[in-house]
């Protein structure tokens, strides 16, 4: 019972530490989810984290994905949508720069189709295992970031979880290859060892104080980064 209401509360069912602290900024900044929204990469299936994009206030959430598994309004490169220029107030790109061959050209694909005015909402991980979707080309730190996002204006960048949230999310990713069906799955070792593992990894967690902070250029030790930026 004990080890079964830690995996809900350190995994969230599902969720890693940094989805949590993902799911809490994209709610946060929800207000800034309206008019036309365009998505890239985005999903209408198959979700991963609790967060829901709102429908109040939005007159039009347009989906973009190469994936026709995830149900998108338009099958296309992210890089190259064909929506017209300037036609969303709001852009969101999560979690994808890092799996997508010219970074830049997402971000100036975000950028034309914004208004003036328009909100870019993003995020990219940093201190995060390799995780292939298909493929994992880079990480970006804080000066990256605000070099691709130079064409914006107001840019704010929140790093998401300290020290021993990054400790305590490789515990969590490390969780999962933990093998059942060898002879040490057999002999109860790894149910052990997992359960070991989701203990520490939310004792870390909990000690991880104010995870989630704007323009903090003393995070030396972050799990990624969540992004705006306004069109000028």
């Amino acid at each position: 019972m004990v080890v079964r209401k830690l995996k809900q509360t350190a995994l969230g069912q599902g969720r890693s530490y940094r989805r949590k602290l993902l799911d809490t900024l994209m709610s946060r900044h929800s207000g800034s989810m309206k008019g036309v929204v365009v998505d890239l990469a985005g999903k209408q299936t198959n979700h991963r984290g609790s967060f829901r994009p709102p429908t109040k206030d939005v007159t039009r959430r347009i989906v973009v994905n190469l994936d026709e598994n995830v149900a998108p309004d338009v099958v296309a490169d992210i890089r190259d949508t064909g929506l017209e220029s300037g036609s969303a107030d709001c852009v969101i790109l999560a979690e994808t720069l890092q799996h997508v061959p010219g970074p830049e050209r997402c971000v100036a694909e975000a950028h034309r189709l914004l208004k003036p005015g328009g909100i870019f909402i993003g995020s990219i991980p940093f201190l995060y295992p390799v995780h292939r979707d298909p493929q994992d080309l880079m990480r970006l730190g804080p000066d990256g970031l605000k070099a691709l996002l130079s064409d914006f204006e107001d840019v704010k960048i929140y790093s998401m979880g300290k020290f021993f949230g990054v400790i305590g999310l490789m515990l969590e990713r490390k969780i999962s290859p933990v093998e059942t069906g060898t002879l040490l799955g057999i002999l109860g070792v790894s149910k052990m060892l997992k359960a070991a593992l989701l203990v520490t990894s939310k004792i870390l967690t909990t000690f991880d104080r104010n995870p989630i902070s704007l323009n903090d250029d003393k995070a030396l030790f972050t799990t990624g980064y969540f992004f705006t930026g306004i069109k000028r």
